[in-house]
């Protein structure tokens, strides 16, 4: 990888924030910052830092990765910005529900990095919807 590309980083998170946020620039930001783990700040500006032990996917493979991925899910798949219980009530056999919800212990203390905390009996008893509906779900 060419040097400077922490400072290329640093750019184009600069030009995100400042209002493009272009898919490339979301793309980019999403495949080189730490962890894949997008944070915002209190003013709403995009602020995680770069990952400096890994220099992403060469751009050569983006296209070529992209195409054969939407070519699988094309059809089979939907994204929804919804609360999980509506989600939930949506869900039938043969859905898989992905989840990746706010960890316990990092979503109710002061760093407030992350979005509120999911209540946890809810959340068990939600899941225990899932379970009786015969739904299969995933939860990172």
């Amino acid at each position: 990888m060419r040097e400077g590309h922490i400072e290329h980083f640093y750019h184009i998170r600069d030009q995100f924030n400042l209002g493009e946020k272009t898919p490339e620039n979301m793309l980019y930001l999403l495949a080189r910052c730490v962890k894949g783990s997008v944070r915002y700040g209190k003013n709403g500006n995009f602020n995680q830092s770069p990952d400096k032990r890994r220099h992403g996917t060469n751009p050569k493979n983006i296209a070529e990765n992209v195409y054969a991925i939407s070519h699988l899910l094309k059809g089979k798949v939907s994204f929804s910005a919804l609360d999980y219980q509506d989600v939930f009530d949506l869900a039938k056999p043969g859905d898989l529900v992905y989840m990746d919800p706010p960890y316990q212990g990092v979503s109710n203390v002061r760093d407030n990095r992350c979005l509120a905390g999911v209540d946890f009996s809810d959340f068990v008893k939600a899941i225990e919807k899932l379970n009786r509906k015969g739904v299969d779900y995933i939860i990172s």
